[in-house]
Parts: C-alpha cells; structure tokens; sequence
C-alpha cells in the first residue's frame, strides 16, 4: 500500500513505500529530452545527500536514464525515477515509456552504448524488466 504525497514540484511525488518496513521513496516524472540526466542527478542528490557511494550512485542513475532518453520514442514521452531507500541501501528505477528496446548482456558496445555495463560493474545487483509499452532498468546499491 502507498501512500503519496502532493509536493510543489510537479515532477515530484514522496511515497512511503510499505508500513511493513523503513523503505521510503521518491518519484519523478521527467520529460525523455537530453536534460532529463541532469535532472535525475539533482533528484539523487535531493533524496540521498550523504550516501556514501553518492557519485557512483549519480553515474549511474545518469546512465541510466540517458539510456531511457536515448531509446525512448520521443521527446513528448516521459521517463519515471523511481528511487527507494532503507536498509543501507539505495534502489532506482527508471521506467521507459513507449517501444521497448532490445537488450542482450552478452554484446559488447562498440563506439558508444557503455551504460549498462558500467552500470553492471558499480552496482550490487540490476536488471531489467520489459513489459508491452514499458521497460525498466534497476539496480541497487549499498
């Protein structure tokens, strides 16, 4: 059960994810344009100024949703940030809206596409989920 909160920003919505366990979150709702990355980045540091692990943590949230830009179908989609924190731990989604895109962990990239390798070698645990009309990358850090 959530319970969500309106707050000025309206891009912006704190949930307390569970009474069953100390997990709180945020949510944004960002525009799938070249500033979305930088937009999740202040988003990270708003939710988690002290974590200790903060600029992985930025790095890879930024790659992340560059990845979301990227694949997106257009620059009128959005992209959802999705952050959870408790335990030690920092977990963030990002949701894709629109055409999924392809993904295989045994390719390596050429010239371009690093993200979610890096994300891979920073992060505890990631994966990524694909359903008809969205895909969402997540990963967990502690």
């Amino acid at each position: 059960m959530s319970d969500t909160t309106a707050h000025p920003n309206p891009h912006r919505r704190r949930a307390h994810v569970s009474a069953s366990d100390d997990t709180e979150g945020a949510i944004w709702r960002l525009p799938a344009t070249p500033e979305a990355p930088a937009a999740a980045r202040r988003a990270v540091v708003e939710t988690v100024p002290g974590f200790a692990r903060l600029d992985d943590l930025l790095l890879v949230a930024s790659e992340a949703v560059t990845n979301a830009v990227s694949h997106g179908s257009g620059p009128d989609d959005v992209i959802d940030l999705r952050l959870h924190v408790g335990g030690g731990a920092v977990s963030i989604e990002v949701v894709q809206y629109g055409r999924n895109f392809a993904f295989d962990r045994a390719v390596e990239p050429t010239g371009g596409g690093w993200g979610l390798p890096i994300i891979e070698m920073l992060v505890d645990e990631w994966g990524v989920h694909q359903e008809t009309q969205t895909a969402t990358v997540w990963f967990r850090m502690s």
